[in-house]
């Protein structure tokens, strides 16, 4: 992995560039608590508009691609989200922004 490249960013300075706080107003009643962490679900729309791939496109990724999972600091045998986790984020920062 090159040591300028945006998974190189996220491994390292990820947890200071997004962070679960950032998504408390968006965790409201209304829409609930998210079943994974926001700022791992913010992280992958990140990767995933670097990257070019839609959702679906992109849990693959996050299950297969070693960049991914070094980037988001998940486990080699993490089984990777449901394709329509990155939404939960997505809409509730839409409105809340």
């Amino acid at each position: 992995m090159a040591e300028n490249s945006i998974y190189a960013l996220l491994a390292e300075h990820g947890e200071r560039i997004v962070r679960d706080e950032d998504f408390v107003e968006c965790a409201s009643g209304r829409w609930g608590r998210a079943s994974v962490a926001s700022s791992l679900l913010a992280k992958v729309l990140v990767l995933a508009y670097r990257d070019g791939l839609s959702d679906r496109r992109a849990m693959e990724a996050l299950r297969f691609d070693l960049r991914w999972k070094v980037a988001l600091d998940l486990p080699i045998d993490h089984p990777g989200v449901s394709p329509d986790q990155p939404g939960q984020v997505r809409r509730p920062a839409l409105v809340v922004r």
